[in-house]
């Protein structure tokens, strides 16, 4: 969402930006994998049955562990860390959803900042793919891969994204 808000940001203010960092960044319209779907089915359903618990099950499963990697490898304490936060979102999702309709016009191909794009290598497949479309649409982007990161690269690997950062946020 945040990066959809800074793509968004950038192409409604371009004279306004320095700079873009975009991480496993959403596509507007994307046409989602199978995988995608069946997750969203599942949250969708356990949302509307009440079970928030289950919801926060299929998101963490999603987001964190990813479909590449199993629990024993994510980093110990990380799953419970999120919990509450992603109950909290889940909850709120309803009034998420309020102020994140429609989308800015414009061309991506039109950013002319320095861009790094984070892709985790073992995230869903579509976002790998937006992510390539990301940084080969915008002129002079930079991809950058997180072997072992899915979704959440900050949590994920984060001296690797500092790492990424601090060269690219010096220029």
């Amino acid at each position: 969402m945040v990066d959809r808000v800074a793509v968004n940001f950038a192409l409604t203010h371009p004279g306004r930006v320095r700079s873009l960092t975009l991480l496993a960044p959403p596509w507007p319209g994307y046409d989602w994998s199978a995988d995608m779907v069946a997750y969203d089915e599942a949250e969708t359903a356990a949302l509307a049955a009440g079970d928030i618990d289950t919801a926060v099950r299929v998101n963490l499963d999603m987001w964190l562990r990813g479909p590449s990697r199993g629990w024993e490898d994510v980093a110990a304490g990380l799953a419970e860390r999120l919990r509450t936060p992603v109950r909290t979102s889940l909850v709120n999702q309803d009034t998420v959803g309020e102020h994140s309709r429609g989308r800015a016009e414009g061309d991506i191909a039109t950013i002319a900042v320095p861009t790094l794009v984070g892709i985790g290598l073992l995230d869903v497949a579509d976002f790998q793919d937006i992510a390539r479309r990301y940084a080969t649409g915008i002129p002079g982007a930079t991809l950058v891969e997180f072997p072992a990161a899915a979704h959440l690269i900050a949590l994920d690997a984060p001296a690797e994204l500092a790492a990424a950062l601090r060269p690219f946020l010096a220029r």
